[in-house]
């Protein structure tokens, strides 16, 4: 890169630390094409390092700021502290900026945009911050879910000081026109300041749009985000990344290989999933396999076990992300599981993340849906199975189904072009 970044990205989580939430960041930057300059958090307390995450956008990254701060989801302490060195570190890459010429014709900033993302929360309020000294910048933030809202609808409560931080933020709604949060909450805190004070803010889906929005107490915040709202799912992998890695799964090309990756605690449980498995007679079940790549595996391999499916059932760590892509090339069908829609919600909030990743594989895709959810209505060529969550007599159908079909049909039952929506360079 020649040029100097226009753009300021502040990712608490992003690559080479291996995140859900810092992937999807580092996907965005990849997707818009243009160099960066990054504040991320130094992670190695939580999350393991894998270098090759940096395939993704590390060549678009013109300076890098690793701040080595507390790393903690919410705790007000450790916000502090990284909006503390963040501000710092911003101040001395203007300042750097400035002696080599490199701030923008009439400016103060060598930056005209900036992006942060939430999860983690860390992440909006060190944005919040630059945008006050610096009110030129366009900011963007994204909130990849709910932030003062848990899976189930109830609060996320985290406390937040009464402290200069929370001061500084509560000047700034106020200047902006609205009314600062009377709550201590920080996970209410952020979306507040985000909502009166960035100036386009993302949703990963519709459904979450609404009900963040409906849960804006003041009408003329609650317009303000909509007239700044916009829906981006996380974005699609280019087709490369599916064969970065040389991973190979020894699977059975007489049997229908199925492959799940993700959680399944909570909100997405695999039970109506296993439970089937176990009633399927003993011909149907020699013609399937069940992959299952889960951070909770020790545990559900003893479930396995249980249950006398061992034989059907292989249940595996997480694995890297680029093997995970490669993986997802290699079996029959890829299954994704809605998330429960919490009470309070019309509409389900959650966007399976793994959608992004399986759509791009060219493989089928089995979805467990929650009627109200985005994927439940979407239209697309790799969603051919679709069965409802929480019923098992209905996965027993499908799976029964599916041991009864040739293999190689099941295998070809999605014709679907790979394109390069993120560019190929």
């Amino acid at each position: 890169m020649s040029e100097p970044a226009r753009r300021l990205v502040i990712a608490y989580a992003f690559p080479p630390y291996a995140d859900t939430s810092g992937i999807v960041a580092a996907k965005r930057v990849l997707a818009r094409g243009e160099a960066v300059d990054l504040l991320q958090n130094e992670m190695d307390s939580i999350r393991p390092v894998d270098p090759t995450l940096e395939m993704i956008a590390g060549h678009l990254v013109w300076r890098r700021g690793i701040l080595r701060t507390p790393t903690r989801f919410s705790g007000w302490h450790s916000i502090v502290e990284w909006c503390q060195e963040g501000r710092r570190h911003t101040e001395q890459w203007i300042a750097e900026s400035a002696e080599r010429g490199e701030l923008l014709e009439g400016t103060r900033l060598p930056w005209s945009t900036l992006y942060s993302r939430a999860h983690f929360i860390a992440s909006h309020f060190l944005a919040a911050l630059i945008k006050i000294d610096h009110p030129e910048l366009e900011w963007e933030a994204e909130f990849s879910d709910p932030c003062s809202r848990d899976v189930t609808g109830s609060e996320r409560f985290s406390p937040a000081a009464d402290d200069e931080l929370r001061g500084q933020m509560a000047a700034a709604v106020s200047a902006a026109g609205f009314t600062p949060p009377e709550s201590d909450n920080a996970n209410l805190w952020v979306e507040q300041v985000a909502y009166a004070l960035a100036d386009r803010i993302v949703f990963t889906n519709e459904n979450q749009a609404e009900y963040m929005i409906g849960l804006i107490e003041d009408p003329a915040l609650a317009a303000r985000v909509r007239e700044r709202a916009t829906v981006s799912h996380h974005p699609e992998p280019p087709e490369r990344f599916y064969r970065v890695s040389d991973v190979h799964l020894d699977v059975d090309p007489g049997r229908v290989n199925i492959g799940y990756f993700g959680n399944v605690y909570g909100t997405r449980s695999l039970v109506p999933l296993l439970d089937a498995v176990a009633l399927l007679d003993e011909t149907d079940r020699s013609r399937l396999a069940l992959y299952i790549y889960t951070s909770s595996a020790e545990e559900l391999q003893e479930d396995v076990a249980r249950r006398g499916i061992g034989d059907v059932v292989h249940v595996h760590p997480f694995v890297s992300y680029f093997d995970h892509l490669a993986l997802t090339t290699q079996l029959d069908v890829l299954l994704a599981v809605d998330a429960l829609r919490p009470e309070n919600a019309p509409a389900n909030p959650f966007l399976v993340s793994k959608w992004s990743d399986y759509k791009g594989s060219g493989r089928a895709i089995w979805l467990m849906y929650e009627e109200t959810s985005v994927l439940a209505r979407l239209d697309h060529p790799a969603l051919v199975y679709r069965t409802p969550t929480d019923h098992t007599s209905a996965a027993l159908q499908l799976l029964a189904r599916l041991a009864r079909t040739d293999p190689g049909v099941v295998r070809h039952s999605v014709e679907h072009q790979r394109a390069e929506p993120l560019g190929s360079g």
